[in-house]
């Protein structure tokens, strides 16, 4: 009795012990906050929990940052306290900082940040205590860095540039090295997408020393690939892959993936660049491999936007739609608002080199319309939008669309756009005859060609490493000297700015007074070609009435007869490429068809088991949704045949979805046929997302499986929504008696009414005979105007009517009876497969 209660205890304590080992440890910051009486304490630890959450859960994050609001939210009313005032204030920016990283809401975001401005300058000018002011200005520094971020997001550069200039001054007076560091990266992208790379260089080079002060080597990866960036844009291919792969080494030794990724995409950009795109895609697919390891879907998204780009440059438009399609399915999941934005423009951007204008012209405006919403930059999207009016046609909506966009561009400072927005206008009014207006365009479009485009990068770029190379080689001299040694650098810079745009400016001069001149002349022959013309008009007036109907009836025909000739080349072209087309596409379907033949079972992998058997299996397509199935071990052998949806190539995927779970399932020790199936439907559910709902995947497979040992007198059966015939020798007809043995109504995938598979033990002797089968044979149309199935009834009757012939003659008969019933007259409506088995 002791021993027993002494087991009793043991086992109290043992599951006591076993609780506690798997109990979740509650957050001590969340057993402070619960303890905490003052608001001011609890609206701080809101915010440290907030800060822990953020980059592993945000949803979190954000629900820990409005609790702290609900609490603080009273304390603007008053500056009493003004410690839960600055927490308040923290807060707020916190919120709109989480908005602005996941970019949900820029607007939002940007006013969140404003209104954490406020609450800080307030503290600041009531001298709220050092303690109060030193954070107020630290939470000013984070604000304004957070506002520019939102707007480089929007694509307004100058105003990015201008915040992160106030943040780097509040940086500078409170003695911030790391935040002054990271500004420099920042100011230095933002001046590199201005196209002022001298600037960005010397900001790049400031967070460089910053780090390398630091021996912080993830950072001077980072910084690397930022100046490669800049040697790319200009043209200097092998200096900017030389950073890169410098960052890509020091990323690889510390296995950074996400940043092994960024490396292998900029490494991938550079060679497209170079025209090498197929070594570009390479790389692409490495950093898509390094993604897909940490799983950031905007990642994979960005780098099938990528791919998708390099495959449109190449005019492989298929591969193009796929990868574009696949970015922009990944960015709807995720809500990437931005990514949308870039898919559908480059999406528009190939319709339109299709001349496919309306589908064109519906995706550029999806892009705008997106761009609106988040408040990106949507000046690219307003151009192309043009571009399309323009081709249609329809001018006063190609100017006007024009104009916005150029404005858009001179508002974000978009050089670039603004240059092609000049040319667009210059083309649209060329082609409404508005020269003089033309004329202007083009000019403008000229002066700012010149003035970005017309340096030559990559002496520039070695001028500017030479005085780089200078200013470390006075490192050594005094902090005085070094000062000066920098503002002589400054003015250098200045004054080389000002000679190119006096060298810009006379040049410009130069190529106005040229195009005068040339106007001149053209003007002047045009005046004596006009009045020479006018002669002529009134000497030929007559004969020109009399031959203006033949004239106009020759010039009709004539353009028939061109139209017909382009159409008949557009129609030979389009021909060829659908052969093409036609022959990949069966060559890969043949290349699927081998495939899926060597994963089916041989006649020889029945021989030990049975007597005789036979197999008839006629896909529909060249690939087949049926398919028949065995695993064998010892004396026992497993037998499957199924009906997966769809027949052809859809049908072939569901089959090799088949073949490897069924392979999967017995390796995991699975021999039961019930149990085989119920596995097989809850893996089909669970692969296709099955929850019943209307419009999602309905895909399955009816199935019947059957397990038999040597020499045992019986055999088990399952099927869902398949049948086993079992022929035995009786004193019934002739001897034999047919026995259907069905299996559950329901095929293995969702059902509204599902419930397990069962299976039958199915007594059998010596020549006894069973058949299974999928639904194709007796279903088959044919007889008397092809519009009568064959039925399962007479496909019973057939098998019984020759279950005394062998095997062999048994399949030959079924398969004349097959052909003979759907003639040369009707297709064949579904794949077959029917095995039969002598035991």
């Amino acid at each position: 009795m002791s021993i027993r209660k002494a087991y009793v205890f043991s086992l109290f304590f043992l599951l006591i012990s076993v609780f506690n080992a798997f109990a979740v440890e509650k957050d001590p910051l969340i057993v402070e906050f619960e303890k905490a009486k003052s608001d001011t304490a609890r609206v701080k630890l809101c915010f440290l929990l907030s800060k822990n959450l953020e980059s592993s859960n945000p949803d979190s994050a954000f629900y820990w940052l409005n609790r702290g609001l609900s609490i603080s939210k009273n304390c603007t009313n008053s500056l009493n306290d003004t410690t839960l005032c600055y927490y308040h204030g923290v807060i707020i920016s916190s919120i709109g900082r989480l908005n602005a990283i996941l970019s949900k809401d820029l607007d939002l975001a940007k006013e969140q940040m404003s209104e954490g401005i406020g609450i800080f300058n307030r503290l600041i000018e009531i001298r709220a205590g050092r303690w109060i002011e030193t954070k107020s200005f630290k939470g000013l520094a984070l604000s304004y860095g957070v506002l520019g971020r939102i707007a480089y997001n929007r694509g307004e550069l100058a105003n990015a540039i201008q915040l992160y200039t106030q943040t780097l001054a509040l940086l500078e007076q409170l003695g911030d090295e790391n935040g002054l560091s990271m500004m420099y990266n920042n100011l230095g992208v933002m001046h590199r997408l201005q196209s002022n790379y001298a600037q960005s260089l010397i900001y790049y080079q400031k967070a460089y020393e910053f780090f390398e002060k630091n021996n912080d080597s993830l950072s001077i990866a980072s910084v690397l690939l930022n100046m490669g960036s800049i040697s790319q844009d200009i043209g200097a291919y092998d200096k900017s892959l030389e950073s890169y792969h410098k960052a890509l080494d020091i990323f690889k030794a510390s296995d950074q993936k996400k940043n092994i990724a960024s490396a292998l995409i900029n490494i991938g950009d550079v060679l497209v660049s170079e025209k090498n795109t197929a070594a570009g895609i390479e790389y692409f697919r490495q950093a898509l491999i390094q993604y897909k390891i940490l799983d950031d879907q905007k990642g994979i998204a960005d780098v099938y936007h990528s791919l998708g780009c390099c495959f449109k440059d190449l005019n492989a438009l298929d591969s193009a739609f796929y990868y574009l399609n696949r970015s922009k399915k990944v960015n709807e999941v995720i809500n990437n608002k931005i990514g949308l934005a870039n898919n559908y423009h480059i999406l528009g951007e190939i319709y339109y080199g299709e001349n496919k204008l309306e589908s064109a012209l519906r995706n550029f405006k999806v892009a705008l319309e997106i761009a609106e919403k988040i408040g990106i930059s949507k000046a690219n999207s307003m151009l192309f939008i043009a571009k399309v009016h323009c081709r249609q046609g329809n001018y006063e909506q190609a100017l006007q669309w024009t104009e916005d966009a150029l404005g858009e561009s001179k508002k974000n400072g978009l050089i670039t756009l603004q240059k092609d927005a000049y040319e667009a206008l210059a083309t649209i009014y060329e082609s409404i005859g508005n020269y003089s207006l033309a004329y202007i365009n083009f000019k403008h479009y000229f002066d700012i060609y010149d003035s970005v485009l017309s340096r030559d990068r990559s002496h520039k770029f070695a001028e500017l490493e030479t005085l780089y190379q200078l200013e470390q080689k006075e490192k050594a001299i005094k902090h005085l000297e070094q000062e000066k040694a920098i503002k002589d650098f400054e003015l250098k810079q200045a004054e080389n700015v000002i000679y190119w745009q006096r060298v810009r400016s006379y040049f410009s001069l130069g190529v106005m007074l040229l195009l005068v001149i040339i106007l001149f002349l053209v003007y002047s022959q045009f005046k004596t070609k006009r009045s020479a013309n006018k002669s002529l008009k009134q000497q030929f007036l007559e004969i020109q009435e009399k031959n203006e109907e033949i004239t106009v009836q020759k010039e009709k025909i004539e353009f028939q007869n061109k139209e017909m000739s382009k159409q008949q080349e557009l129609l030979k072209e389009k021909s060829e490429q659908l052969e093409r087309f036609n022959w990949v596409l069966m060559d890969s379907i043949d290349y699927a068809s081998n495939i899926q033949t060597a994963l089916l079972p041989s006649d020889t992998s029945f021989d030990k088991f049975f007597e005789d058997h036979f197999t008839v299996f006629f896909p529909k397509d060249v690939v087949s949704g049926d398919f028949y199935w065995a695993y064998s071990k010892d004396n026992s052998i497993i037998i499957a045949v199924a009906d997966c949806t769809g027949h052809g190539v859809p049908g072939g995927f569901m089959s090799m979805l088949g073949i490897s779970t069924l392979n999967d399932l017995i390796s995991r020790g699975i021999t039961d046929p019930a149990e085989i199936i119920n596995s097989l439907r809850e893996i089909i559910i669970d692969s296709f997302k099955q929850t019943g709902k209307i419009g999602e995947q309905q895909d399955g497979m009816d199935i019947s499986i059957v397990r038999y040992s040597k020499g045992m007198d019986y055999i088990e059966f399952a099927g869902a929504n398949h049948s086993l015939l079992l022929v035995k020798s009786n004193n019934a007809r002739d001897g034999l008696e047919m026995i259907e043995y069905k299996g559950e109504k329901m095929s293995a995938s969702y059902h509204p009414r599902m419930k397990p598979f069962t299976s039958q033990r199915i007594e059998v002797g010596s020549n006894d005979q069973f058949y299974l089968f999928t639904d194709g044979f007796y279903h088959q149309l044919g007889g008397h105007m092809y519009t009568q199935k064959f039925g399962k009834e007479n496909f019973k009757k057939l098998i019984l009517d020759n279950a005394r012939n062998e095997m062999e003659s048994q399949k030959s008969i079924i398969e004349d009876t097959f052909f003979r019933w759907v003639s040369m007259e009707s297709d064949q409506l579904d794949d077959i497969t029917i095995m039969g088995f002598k035991i």
